[in-house]
This record gives C-alpha cells, sequence and structure tokens, in this order.
C-alpha cells in the first residue's frame, strides 16, 4: 500500500493503524507467530481468521522489534516486559491525549524526522532515546551491557511504503584528550581530575589516583612517562600509593 502525502498527525495516526501488512510479510514462522498471539506479544483481533491475518504498520513494527531481540536471544519473558513498557501510554508532543511510547516515537520520526534509538538490558528493562542521549551514554561507557537498536533504520528496512527521512546529528569525533579523560572517569582509581588550558588549547591533564599497595614500584614507574609518585609508609609497610600522571597533548601544527 503506497501512502499519499500526509500532513497532519491524525492522517498519519490513520495510516498506522490500518490493517494493512499480511502476517507473512513478518517472514516468521506461523509457528513462531502463533505463539507470539497466544502469549500476548501480539495483541489477537477476534474479526480476523487465523490463517489470514494482517498487521498495521504498528504492529508489524513491533514484530520486527521482536525479531531482532530474538536474533540477540532475548527471552519470552523479557520481550514481555518490553512489550509493557512501549505500549505504555505517555503524555504526546503531538496532541493533547496520551498515545503508547513506540506510536509516539514513529510519529517523531516521521514528521520531525528525528533519530531514535531502543535501548534493552539483560532484564527486560527498556528505553527509547534520542541521538544526544545515545552518544552521550556511549562516550561516558553508561550502559554496561545492553542491546542497542536504531528504531530508524529498522523502519526504513522493513516498511517500504512510508517514506522516512532521518537527519542525524554530527558529531566530532573524540580527540586524545577525551579519550584520556573519559577513560580516567571511568576508572574507580581516579581522585582528581585537571585539566590546563592556554590559548584555549589543552596544554596539561593532571591525572590523580590510588595505586594498588603491593603493586611492585618498578611496575609502577613503567606504567607511565610523566608521574610524580608519593608513597606512604606505617608501621614499617607501605599504607598508600597516590601518584599524578602528566600528559602534554600533542601541540596542533
Amino acid at each position: 500500500m503506497a501512502t499519499k502525502k500526509i500532513k497532519s498527525i491524525e492522517g498519519w495516526r490513520e495510516v498506522l493503524a490500518k490493517r494493512v501488512v499480511p502476517v507473512k510479510h513478518t517472514k516468521v514462522s506461523r509457528r513462531a507467530i502463533s505463539h507470539w498471539y497466544d502469549v500476548g506479544l501480539i495483541d489477537s483481533d477476534e474479526k480476523q481468521d487465523h490463517k489470514s491475518r494482517f498487521l498495521t504498520y504498528l504492529e508489524f513494527y513491533w514484530v520486527s522489534i521482536m525479531v531482532e531481540c530474538r536474533k540477540l536471544g532475548y527471552s519470552i519473558n523479557n520481550l514481555k516486559k518490553v512489550k509493557e513498557k512501549l505500549h505504555n501510554s505517555i503524555p504526546s508532543d503531538f496532541m493533547d491525549e496520551q498515545i503508547p511510547m513506540l506510536e509516539e516515537a514513529v510519529l517523531h520520526m516521521i514528521k520531525n524526522r528525528q533519530s531514535l534509538y531502543l535501548e534493552l538490558t539483560s532484564e527486560g528493562e527498556a528505553a527509547i532515546i534520542d541521538e544526544k542521549a545515545y552518544h552521550y551514554g556511549s562516550r561516558v561507557s553508561f550502559y554496561t551491557s545492553n542491546i542497542t537498536i536504531r528504531l530508524n533504520s529498522l523502519f526504513k528496512e522493513r516498511i517500504k511504503n512510508i517514506h522516512l527521512r532521518t537527519e542525524f546529528i554530527n558529531y566530532p569525533k573524540l580527540s586524545e584528550n577525551d579519550r584520556i579523560v573519559l577513560a580516567s572517569l571511568n576508572d574507580d582509581d581516579t581522585q582528581t581530575i585537571t585539566v590546563t588550558k592556554k590559548n584555549n588549547e589543552v596544554e596539561l591533564i593532571e591525572i590523580e589516583e590510588d595505586i594498588i599497595v603491593d603493586k611492585r614500584i618498578i611496575d609502577i614507574l613503567n606504567e607511565e612517562d610523566y608521574q610524580t609518585i608519593e608513597i606512604k609508609q606505617h608501621n614499617g609497610k607501605i599504607s598508600k600509593i597516590k601518584r599524578t600522571v602528566k600528559h602534554k597533548p600533542t601541540k596542533k601544527v
């Protein structure tokens, strides 16, 4: 079904809610689809014949998300948790009412060209985030164990009849200074980070960190090129080792 040029939110909601996609287009076995209906992962329409079921675009999109999750080993129980989250109604930015979270996300992708990601944990927790939140989480290692699905790419790949344009944010690559600071932020041994700038350029990065006391001094000396090491002794034994590592960035030519 080719969609005409639609401008209103109401028009898009109407299109997304139409049952026009044959179940066979999911490329999921009939047995698996029937099981997903039985366990409530796909909402059943009593008016439809079992052998000639049709899905709405939103249902088809949800099935596509489940297929991706199953490829990555996601359990049925976890999918139920995700469905509950994504089908939960939230206040809409487009109208004065609440609509399911997944539908709201699709409307943002269509109308606002917004790039969105689905973050899933191994426990079945789910969140739809924008590109800024996604890149921030990637940079600071906020997510320790998760599955990420790029919702826009999946939509384009699976639903050809709805033209979807997305404006992705062009994030600059991390510089060597960025990598040094971010790596230190995520190190439990780091105590303080001091960045000195001159003429709007980073001149020196100093990182103060605690060292394991049973570590050999020779090994500590060999770990860094520029460092100040402070050793405290108590009752004849080393009680604390602290060092300040200095990084001097390469000057731009």
